[in-house]
């Protein structure tokens, strides 16, 4: 009998390796360039809005919309704000824009929000330049066009926008409407983490700990992946969870890396694996092969192909769960078909020897075939014992 090679892994391997591409606009309305005092209020104003003062007008959105004096109304905000804009009063453009983007006391219109945001953009809203460069990014409203929106972020970025300058990094990161260019994309990260904007923590992060654009540093890689994970960001306690575990920037520490992998998992495929190789192998945790499976499943359930593949292994040991061969195949065919050279060979055995499945000993011997030009040795070890090449 050809036999499956079905070791659970030994070590960790799941980190996020990409930087979660998030554009960020702004969604709250522009007042605070407006005119509106500390001590104003709805009272204060309406008599002159109602003369046709714009500044006054302005101001009576602004009080409807927050609710300031007077009940929130974002119907009579609008129209105030549109009253306002007729006068010239350019602070009401940007917070038009919003309205209408985000169907605020209007239907949501984004070819609306384009001519609201262009106008306040090109009077050097930094807020609408955000806006109108998420617009263009996305195609909202306007025909999609990346190096526009990496230019009007740029241009928001400058005047200090802080989600603006994260978009800038990650377009610099990524190559977006720019050429890449990682020490520009660290440059801007830096600017944002130090304000507070986890994405971009996370992301100089990356660049430390790859040295994209800065020089290689383990330690600042920990020191911003932390910052991002003590704010909730699941891809930063995934990966600062492997520094405790590679004693990469940080001294080894099983236990600090599996705290880590458990808060991740909440929202995180590759933390979800990785909590699950803690329990099979008892890293940080007690051995437990119920409760690895039970993380195995919900990365699989995902789409995970480590998690399938792994899956499969556990039904065909019966560790954490009960044998059951045909639901193993399920799993190895699942990853197999996600290319995965060690499911391939065994759904290859599986077929090879009837296991869970109808004998087909052809099937079986492509499969592993497949797996052993991808190098895989089990694959090659068990074709060369079959006297077969591949």
């Amino acid at each position: 009998m050809v036999v499956l090679a079905m070791l659970l892994p030994t070590s960790l391997m799941a980190q996020v390796l990409h930087n979660p591409y998030n554009s960020y606009g702004g969604n709250t309305p522009g007042y605070t360039n407006g005119y509106v005092s500390a001590n104003g209020e709805y009272s204060d104003f309406i008599e002159a809005a109602q003369k046709g003062v714009g500044e006054a007008q302005y101001n009576v959105g602004v009080c409807c919309y927050e609710g300031i004096g007077t009940h929130v109304d974002y119907e009579a905000a609008v129209e105030w704000w549109l009253k306002a804009a007729e006068k010239g009063v350019t602070p009401a453009y940007y917070n038009l824009g919003l309205c209408y983007e985000n169907g605020y006391g209007v239907l949501s219109d984004y070819e609306e929000a384009v001519k609201w945001y262009t106008l306040a953009a090109d009077g050097g809203n930094a807020r609408a330049q955000l806006n109108l460069g998420y617009c263009y990014e996305m195609g909202n409203g306007v025909e999609q066009n990346y190096d526009m929106a990496a230019s009007l972020y740029l241009k928001a970025a400058k005047l200090g926008e802080v989600e603006a300058q994260h978009n800038v990094a990650q377009c610099y990161y990524y190559g977006n409407g720019v050429d890449i260019d990682y020490a520009e994309a660290a440059k801007w990260f830096r600017k944002a983490a130090k304000r507070g904007v986890a994405d971009s923590q996370f992301g100089l992060a990356m660049c430390y700990e790859y040295g994209l654009g800065v020089k290689q540093d383990y330690k600042k890689a920990v020191k911003w992946y932390r910052e991002a994970a003590e704010q909730g960001s699941a891809y930063a306690q995934n990966n600062l969870a492997l520094c405790y575990e590679k004693g990469k920037g940080v001294v080894q520490d099983d236990g600090e890396a599996t705290k880590w992998y458990a808060m991740a998992a909440q929202g995180v495929v590759e933390a979800q694996y990785n909590l699950g190789v803690c329990y099979a192998t008892g890293q940080g945790v007690v051995k437990n092969y119920e409760e690895a499976v039970k993380w195995y499943r919900k990365a699989a359930n995902q789409g995970f192909v480590e998690a399938q593949y792994i899956l499969g292994v556990c039904y065909a040991n019966g560790q954490g769960v009960t044998q059951d061969h045909a639901t193993a195949v399920e799993w190895f065919r699942k990853a197999a078909e996600q290319d995965d050279d060690s499911a391939q060979y065994n759904l290859g055995v599986c077929y090879y020897n009837g296991l869970g499945v109808d004998k087909d000993e052809q099937m079986g011997i492509q499969l592993m075939s497949r797996a052993a030009r991808k190098g895989n040795q089990s694959a090659q070890d068990t074709l060369r014992s079959l006297g077969l090449t591949w």
